[in-house]
């Protein structure tokens, strides 16, 4: 292992998670100098993700929301 720390984040679907994601990658970039990623299927996100590093999955369309993240 590398021994690097890195934070992650899996979310998929509805603005207030969105929105609290983007809080989050906010608050972290500004008091940590961790990577962070985030893990989400793009096609289901109501809002924009604010960040540099994500890595988009498609999941299958029968899932909810909460199944896909």
């Amino acid at each position: 292992m590398s021994g690097k720390n890195v934070f992650v984040f899996v979310v998929c679907g509805a603005d207030e998670h969105i929105a609290t994601l983007n809080f989050s990658l906010k608050s972290l970039k500004r008091f940590s100098q961790n990577r962070v990623v985030v893990v989400t299927d793009l096609l289901r996100n109501t809002t924009n993700i604010d960040h540099d590093h994500i890595i988009n999955i498609i999941t299958p369309s029968g899932f909810d929301h909460h199944q896909a993240s």
